[in-house]
């Protein structure tokens, strides 16, 4: 049986070296543009066929294009769940690819995520003197053709894949498979004789590659606190098929949130389905996927309801210095079935990777990481509580100016620049409401703005949220001088008055808001009172 295994194994590696012109022309792009046919021989064909090898419920066997930050080839790893969760860490056996697809290296190798060079070699000189294996297959073979120099240092023992010798590449197998067994059977003696010791090594040693991000961007509206999410997904280089977006609302609840059973057509018949939501799709993806780092990115957070939203979600929250939840929560019974039993269209698992629903437990994993925004104008239904709070960093997004971003406002045959305009605005702002929470920031607009955009947006903004509630009090600034240099208030509703273009220069000299054409307000004043 193995015999025949190896050569359907040969025949896809022989079909994927067809595909080696693609891949290489993807590297860095995602996989969004890979033929379909390579991703299912690297992610599903090829590791049915492995797992024909390692029969025990202990070995997970996960295949993967190589896209992410350390690789850009790809591999499949084959992992004793005594010893490793992940191939970012811990010792683990894989088969890997030069970049053009044309060979194949199968190794007992260890996770390089975080470590350097020099670090992996010092731990792969000091494995091979505790395994100690003599072996005319396994070989000290360090000079595999593939890209990442720190994969090269971490085979503890390799050799090429020949698929011209099928006696040759079951050999490799057995005999790797026999080093990784002595290697895990040596791990777990060492974990039951010190487990104290082990555990103080793994927190030190056995770091995950990554550090989730658990952050909410609260400011001004118009701050750019959605521009600061997208920017730092673009400095990470995630692609967009690892990013989750959402955006909150009075309406959103737990089931438009994670997913619920929802009536489904499948001709004329009305089935019921669980449909998973936003926070699942991610979940999924994140676990799936955990060479890779994933976003899920929730606009207006505290618009909604967060206590009904999240449930006892928010516990899973809290992470450990791994990254992972702290305190996995049991997954409701309708979300725990879905994660366990569902298919895809090919009729393969939705979660393929079940650690992520191990035990009926949901956990996230350190790849995923959970942002959002809040506008601190908002009066909100629904307060955040001090628990909900305490879970996430907070990072305020301060009123910036780019000179790029500098729109003009025409009103009339005047021409005012909008960061003018906005420096005054937010000082009379925060003079009338004793808060900067109500301020503008300078995306609050992203045109140019004529007469009736500029009092359709920013003054309507400027009446309804500050100066309905000044009005009469010296703390409203919708007011012009008038030629007998008097102030007058104004309302909204005077704007679609008759003269209302002559009021609006008025109200713009009134803040100390020049033309950009030459005129200062005092002459500007003096030509409008000759009119």
């Amino acid at each position: 049986m193995n015999t025949n295994s190896i050569i359907e194994i040969n025949d896809l590696l022989e079909e994927l070296k067809g595909y080696g012109d693609n891949y290489q022309s993807n590297i860095g792009k995602g996989e969004r543009n890979l033929s379909p046919r390579c991703k299912e021989i690297i992610k599903t064909e090829l590791p049915s066929k492995l797992i024909g090898f390692f029969p025990d419920d202990t070995y997970k066997i996960k295949g993967s294009i190589g896209m992410g930050r350390v690789t850009k080839t790809p591999w499949i790893t084959i992992i004793d769940k005594n010893v490793a969760k992940s191939a970012q860490h811990g010792v683990y056996l894989v088969m890997l690819f030069s970049k053009n697809l044309r060979k194949a290296y199968f190794s007992l190798a260890q996770g390089v995520t975080d470590s350097k060079n020099d670090v992996i070699a010092a731990k792969r000189e000091k494995l091979r003197k505790e395994l100690n294996l003599e072996s005319a297959i396994l070989k000290h073979f360090n000079d595999q053709d593939i890209e990442n120099q720190e994969y090269k240092n971490s085979a503890i023992y390799s050799n090429e894949w020949n698929c011209d010798d099928p006696d040759y590449c079951e050999k490799l197998i057995e005999e790797l498979k026999n080093a990784y067994k002595k290697y895990v059977s040596q791990e777990v003696n060492v974990q039951n004789t010190d487990m104290d010791t082990i555990t103080d090594i793994t927190d030190d040693c056995q770091k995950d590659g990554f550090i989730p991000i658990q952050k909410i961007f609260f400011g001004t509206p118009g701050g750019g606190k959605s521009h600061k999410v997208k920017t730092l997904i673009e400095e990470t280089k995630k692609a967009n098929d690892r990013y989750f977006r959402t955006t909150f609302h009075p309406d959103t609840d737990y089931a438009s949130f994670v997913g619920s059973y929802k009536p489904i057509m499948k001709g004329e018949l009305i089935c019921y389905e669980y449909v998973p939501q936003v926070f699942t799709l991610a979940y999924i993806a994140a676990w799936n996927d955990p060479d890779n780092e994933y976003f899920l990115d929730i606009e207006e957070i505290n618009r909604g309801n967060c206590a009904q939203i999240f449930g006892d979600l928010f516990q899973l929250l809290d992470r450990n210095k791994k990254g992972y939840s702290e305190f996995p929560i049991q997954a409701d019974s309708d979300l725990a079935n879905y994660l366990l039993n569902a298919k895809d269209e090919n009729g393969n698992d939705i979660l393929s990777n079940k650690d992520g629903i191990e035990k009926k437990k949901l956990c996230l994993p350190p790849n995923l990481s959970i942002v959002a925004t809040m506008n601190t104008s908002d009066q909100s239904l629904f307060p955040m509580d001090s628990a909900f709070k305490r879970r996430w960093d907070w990072e305020f997004v301060p009123c910036t100016f780019n000179e790029k971003d500098n729109y003009n406002i025409t009103i009339g045959s005047k021409v005012y620049k909008w960061h003018t305009f906005l420096k005054e605005a937010n000082a009379r702002i925060k003079q009338a409401t004793d808060s900067e929470d109500k301020q503008m920031g300078a995306y609050f607009v992203k045109t140019d703005m004529d007469e009736e955009k500029f009092k359709s947006k920013v003054m309507y903004y400027l009446w309804s949220e500050i100066c309905k509630e000044e009005y009469k009090t010296q703390n409203n600034f919708f007011r012009y001088i008038d030629q007998e240099n008097n102030e007058q208030e104004f309302t909204f509703n005077e704007l679609y008055d008759e003269g209302s273009t002559k009021m609006l220069q008025k109200f713009m000299k009134f803040m100390n808001v020049s033309s950009d054409n030459g005129d200062n307000p005092d002459e500007e004043g003096k030509q409008e009172d000759e009119e």
